[in-house]
């Protein structure tokens, strides 16, 4: 069961706490009874604050938070942590762990707050004849981008820095930088899309008292981010305050369903959300579906995972047709794209590309191929089709797609026996 992964940073020191009774009955004063009712409160009081303390001190110890690759403990001496709805990690422990670190040209260079990080991962695929290959990224404390191929760390003529903004901003705490997860994930992401890469080589999870949370994508496929989490200029107020949740660009009356197994617990309509609906299962996890057009049910009844709650509109504060969707775990929001168990369903993937797939394979030196789609990988932007290819001595090659500005998969690259081919 999932505990509270969040506590306080108050202190229930004996010896504080003594030191502070031992002042009081020390003070002199005329007023011995007037002190000794004001002695009592303020024991009353200490003693109860100090019972709130020592329970959140409890719910920390009962929790456990684990980064895992390929499903095995990446075991870290600086603990992971949660700030704002996202997961914090030790930037260099995490890819000295992961091997980045290991090779003599990797380097992590620290200057008064920007961070130049010189990532190599070592070859092990066989059939490309390079030894390594690196990846060079700039971060800042308080800036919430990531800068891939900085200027000073490239000196290959013809590469272009590139930034990629971010929800929220690495941290300091002592003298330990710590990255939000999203930032681990996109620069794993990069090295196992690679191809020096061998599949799976890199899979980040992280886990919550034993179990992996995951959260089922609202959609039957995917649709467009149009607003993350995270801190944002309000489009109607031009107040600037957390966007508690994550907005997808989906069209009226799109079906929306139920990321979990639970109840409904309050549906109905609001001037802010318009039709809404709340999914509530018993270890804590809340979802808020908001803007509906339609709402499927009405007062509490139990939903499975997967099951149509309502459908996507325009309703309440909104300025424009999109499904609004918040995510609280023990009350506290957290960014919803890190939970879903799939960002997309591989389904309406393979058939919104499937009709490209006969040109590819011509293209990659298959004209008459019969082939047989083995699987499907899909994180984020970029998406991998492994394919059998039932009369070329039954040969398997990924197919490569990346997702453009507007949504949409558009054909990148190829692979074969001989590497990567480029197809436009």
């Amino acid at each position: 069961m999932f505990k509270s992964i969040y506590t306080t940073r108050m202190s229930g020191s004996s010896r504080v706490l003594a030191k502070r009774f031992e002042k009081i009955s020390g003070q002199p004063g005329r007023f011995k009874s007037l002190k000794a009712v004001i002695c009592s409160v303020l024991v009353i009081s200490v003693f109860a604050l100090g019972t709130i303390v020592m329970a959140d001190i409890d719910k920390e110890e009962e929790y456990t938070l684990l980064i895992t690759n390929n499903r095995l403990a990446v075991l870290l001496e600086n603990t992971p942590f949660v700030e704002n709805g996202e997961v914090y990690v030790p930037l260099r422990e995490l890819f000295t762990k992961l091997g980045f670190m290991n090779h003599i040209d990797a380097k992590m260079e620290w200057n008064d707050g920007t961070v130049l990080i010189y990532l190599v991962e070592e070859n092990l695929n066989e059939d490309r004849g390079s030894a390594h290959t690196s990846y060079m990224y700039k971060i800042e404390i308080g800036k919430s981008e990531l800068l891939m191929n900085p200027d000073e760390l490239v000196s290959m003529e013809g590469s272009y820095e590139f930034t990629e903004p971010m929800n929220l901003p690495p941290v300091l705490k002592g003298n330990v930088t710590y990255i939000p997860f999203a930032y681990a994930q996109r620069m794993v992401e990069r090295a196992d899309n690679g191809i020096q890469s061998p599949p799976d080589r890199y899979d980040l999870e992280f886990v919550y008292s034993g179990e992996v949370l995951e959260i089922g994508y609202p959609f039957d496929m995917e649709y467009p981010v149009t607003s993350m989490f995270g801190e944002r200029i309000h489009p109607i107020t031009g107040e600037k305050r957390l966007h508690s949740g994550t907005d997808f660009g989906v069209d009226v009356g799109t079906s929306v369903r139920a990321g979990i197994d639970g109840m409904v617990t309050d549906e109905g309509f609001d001037e802010n959300n318009g039709y809404y609906v709340v999914v509530k299962n018993d270890i804590g996890v809340e979802i808020l579906y908001a803007h509906l057009s339609t709402i499927a049910r009405h007062g509490a009844y139990e939903v499975k995972k997967g099951d149509i709650i309502g459908a996507s509109g325009n309703s309440g504060k909104s300025t424009g047709p999109h499904l609004h969707m918040e995510v609280k775990i023990n009350g506290k929001y957290v960014n919803p794209e890190l939970y879903f168990e799939d960002v997309v369903y591989v389904a309406g993937f393979l058939n919104e590309v499937s009709d490209q797939l006969p040109r590819v394979l011509h293209i990659c030196g298959y004209p008459d191929a019969e082939y047989e789609i083995k699987g499907c990988s899909i994180e984020n932007d970029n998406a991998h089709i492994e394919i059998e290819l039932l009369n070329y001595e039954n040969d398997v090659i990924t197919i490569q797609y990346y997702k453009n500005a507007g949504g949409q998969w558009w054909l990148g690259a190829g692979f074969n026996k001989q590497g990567l081919i480029f197809i436009t």
